[in-house]
């Protein structure tokens, strides 16, 4: 289904060209575009899976089309059950879930380059591992203590 972007009524979509169904992704709004990251198989047997994504779609919500973005920098592995939120241009990825462990990895991924930055960053020693969380932007974040910590070891 798609929203038409005359009168913002749910349509048929005519053809779709977009990412492959998964579970456990993430969805963040930035300007006119909503961009997924990650997710794992969508398989439903025994809610197990080796399908692991690592790919970022843009989704522009004026023109109701997919596309999937190129991006470039310190690319992560893939992705599941972690949570993410758009702070100014940047979305922050936090947490996820590989076969095996839930991990403490923490990414930024610049919307407006697709660049990866800060893929290895581990913040076990801050945070812990966590998956299947959420994540919130919060816009007075220079304030922060921990904000603070992790944009220097970013780098940012």
């Amino acid at each position: 289904m798609c929203i038409s972007d005359q009168t913002w009524q749910w349509r048929e979509c005519t053809k779709y060209s977009g990412p492959k169904a998964r579970r456990r992704f993430t969805i963040n709004q930035f300007q006119d575009f909503l961009y997924l990251y990650g997710g794992c198989g969508a398989s439903v047997q025994k809610f197990k899976t080796n399908e692991y994504y690592w790919d970022v779609w843009e989704f522009s919500i004026l023109n109701n089309e997919w596309k999937e973005i190129k991006s470039t920098g310190d690319i992560p592995s893939a992705w599941c059950s972690h949570a993410s939120a758009v702070l100014k241009n940047n979305m922050f990825v936090y947490g996820n879930k590989n076969m095996h462990d839930s991990l403490s990895d923490l990414c930024l991924f610049d919307l407006k380059t697709f660049t990866w930055i800060g893929a290895s960053l581990d913040l076990k020693q801050l945070i812990g591992p966590w998956s299947m969380h959420t994540m919130n932007s919060y816009t007075d974040y220079k304030k922060s203590v921990k904000s603070k910590v992790v944009k220097s070891k970013m780098g940012i």
